[in-house]
């Protein structure tokens, strides 16, 4: 394996195309090597043919900036491929994931706090999102979806701890805590 590695690292620096950049960006991704995955997937971004292309390799660039915890980067690279194909469900799906590491990240420290769980109602909205644009990603979604159900505001949360109401609008960010600052999305509360 080591030894293929090699000759595709020097085949590549001879020759550098988008073909041998993903190649070796998905080796170095699966070998958790994430700054140089990082980099030849941008190298192959840079030479990507097509647009179907550019949107898989935003993925993979969130992908390994959320394996880093460069969270408010990987969102930006969500958006990108969200840019190029809105009705991409898996760009939804991955933002739910980025939006969900946000609160595992931000409640390392302390427990799980009411505000918190605001949050987990802005994933919900993007599984949802990712099933209504995208049919191929239901199964995926319908999955996923019970999990942050469980955890999202209870009723006492909601009306005693936040005093929100049903169908106020509510924003994620730094009002909810600093912590939340860069999501800077807004919910329903249902």
């Amino acid at each position: 394996q080591s030894e293929l590695v090699d000759i595709l690292k020097k085949i590549h620096q001879l020759n550098p195309t988008f073909e041998s950049a993903l190649k070796l960006a998905d080796v170095e991704q699966g070998n958790a090597k994430y700054r140089e995955a990082e980099k030849l997937y941008t190298e192959a971004l840079e030479k990507a043919p097509t647009d179907k292309d550019k949107k898989e390799i935003n993925i993979d660039l969130a992908d390994v900036n959320i394996s880093m915890e460069n969270l408010e980067l990987a969102k930006k690279y969500i958006l990108k491929a969200l840019d190029i194909d809105k009705s991409y469900g898996l760009a939804y799906i991955k933002m739910a994931t980025i939006y969900s590491q946000a609160i595992t990240s931000c409640t390392e420290q302390r427990d799980l706090e009411p505000f918190d769980r605001v949050v987990y109602w802005v994933v919900i909205d993007y599984l949802n999102k990712a099933k209504s644009v995208d049919q191929s990603v239901k199964n995926t979604v319908d999955s996923q979806l019970p999990s942050y159900e469980a955890v999202q505001p209870s009723t006492q949360d909601k009306f005693f701890d936040l005093s929100y109401t049903d169908g106020q609008k509510v924003s994620v960010n730094a009002s909810l805590n600093e912590c939340y600052s860069w999501i800077n999305e807004t919910t329903t509360v249902r």
